[in-house]
């Protein structure tokens, strides 16, 4: 086991090297696109493999622990080290128009299946920066990882944590706290986003903008639509046009576009009138190929529809199977579900069919498992 923790730390180390490398070629500006490829090719190869025997580890705890518990669903272990779990129940109506507590609901455990708290919820996120929102009754609130409330401050919606703030609300009204559940951010903003790479976006007075962490704007720019920041990037909308800014606010690349989505894995999909198609980080189409709709790459594949067909491609536009589908799905743990001839059955990522069998309805993957 320290000999594989070791492996998995010099990988990742390789991993952060690269990804360095990687920006400061995009950064330079005479950018050499080989380069650029070169480097993040190395970057996805080192990625996939690191992720691919974590999620591997991360599958077998949760079906194990899921079968030897009797649970119905096990979440993703945080880096806490916790996952949400819920055994079948929950909270439901009760004949007052209020809420009655069923025994069963959502909890959390370790990876040895030990409950960290006996209390049950009627919904419960991830943990996220060492804390939880949880909601019981009509009220959302924070606890530790000992599952102990984190002060008396209850809201009418609580997010995640991210870069250490969380968006809360008290009816309209939307804020920021810190993980002492002190408001930091008053606003009040109608609408939020979570703090990516220093600032949030948020929604007031019919306009999105980004402020800071002290609650300051960054640039005295509004636009009608806003995405986070990602990798230094954020899609923006404006006069119906969307496009990409820089976090000085300047549109990058040049181009605007009909419609647009940030990027992932290196890729962003964009539409220009009715055709989808992806750039790369320099605002060049990754490849020729035009399509109907798209959606965004996952695990160096992503679902795309021409003709009333769906299939999928990879990084090059390389369609990984021969064979079009009614109706597809993305891939989860793997493999994705498809339909033909009125029929779903399961794909792996070179198209190959898991099985002979054939099913009138499935489910996506989960715990290695699926519903047919």
């Amino acid at each position: 086991m320290l000999s594989r923790c070791k492996q998995i730390k010099n990988e990742y180390e390789q991993l952060q090297a690269l990804m360095k490398g990687y920006l400061l070629e995009f950064d330079k500006n005479n950018v050499n696109r080989n380069n650029i490829r070169k480097i993040k090719a190395e970057w996805e190869a080192i990625y996939d493999s690191l992720d691919e025997r974590i999620d591997e580890d991360q599958i077998a705890l949760r079906d194990r622990l899921g079968r030897k518990l009797g649970l119905a669903f096990v979440g993703k272990f945080s880096e806490d080290g916790l996952a949400r779990v819920n055994n079948g129940g929950g909270w439901y109506p009760d004949d007052k128009g209020g809420l009655a507590e069923n025994k069963n609901g959502w909890f959390y455990i370790d990876q040895n299946g030990v409950p960290i708290t006996s209390r049950r919820f009627q919904e419960a996120k991830d943990f996220s920066e060492g804390l939880a929102q949880v909601q019981l009754g009509f009220d959302y609130f924070f606890i530790d990882k000992t599952g102990v409330q984190v002060t008396n401050r209850k809201f009418s919606y609580a997010g995640n944590f991210s870069e250490g703030l969380a968006r809360v609300s008290n009816g309209d009204q939307r804020s920021f706290v810190d993980r002492s559940i002190t408001t930091v951010i008053q606003g009040p903003f109608e609408q939020t986003q979570d703090f990516s790479e220093g600032v949030a976006a948020v929604f007031r007075h019919d306009k999105w903008f980004f402020i800071d962490k002290a609650g300051v704007e960054v640039f005295n720019q509004y636009f009608d639509y806003a995405r986070s920041f990602s990798d230094g990037v954020a899609t923006v909308t404006h006069g119906g046009k969307s496009f990409f800014i820089d976090k000085t606010g300047a549109q990058i690349f040049g181009t605007q576009f009909d419609e647009a989505f940030n990027f992932s894995e290196g890729a962003a999909r964009v539409r220009q009138g009715t055709n989808w198609f992806f750039i790369d980080r320099t605002g060049a189409p990754l490849f020729k190929k035009q399509f109907v709709n798209v959606d965004d790459f996952s695990d160096g594949v992503a679902r795309v529809y021409n003709d009333g067909e769906a299939f999928y491609i990879d990084m090059t536009g390389k369609t990984i199977t021969n064979e079009h589908f009614d109706e597809a799905y993305s891939f989860v743990e793997g493999f994705a579900p498809v339909k033909q001839a009125g029929k779903w059955f399961f794909i792996d990522k070179t198209g190959a069919p898991l099985s002979d069998e054939r099913f009138n309805d499935v489910g996506q993957f989960f715990n290695g498992v699926a519903s047919v």
